[in-house]
């Protein structure tokens, strides 16, 4: 059988990310400097189970 939790857990990775990363970029020139700092923390937090699921998803025991 077929597991899907790496595919699942990259979709809901990947969608709270972009979310967060659409509402910053609308509202970059009003942040300025000072909003950067938090986007590249989160994205430091973010990124990881993201690469943690890419990592699963290129393991061929979870098919």
């Amino acid at each position: 059988m077929i597991q899907y939790y790496p595919y699942i857990l990259m979709f809901v990775v990947y969608d709270v990310i972009a979310m967060f990363l659409f509402a910053w970029a609308l509202n970059l020139r009003a942040l300025g400097a000072t909003g950067t700092i938090p986007v590249l923390i989160f994205m430091v937090v973010a990124l990881p189970p993201l690469a943690y699921a890419l990592h699963l998803a290129n393991q061929r025991e979870n098919w």
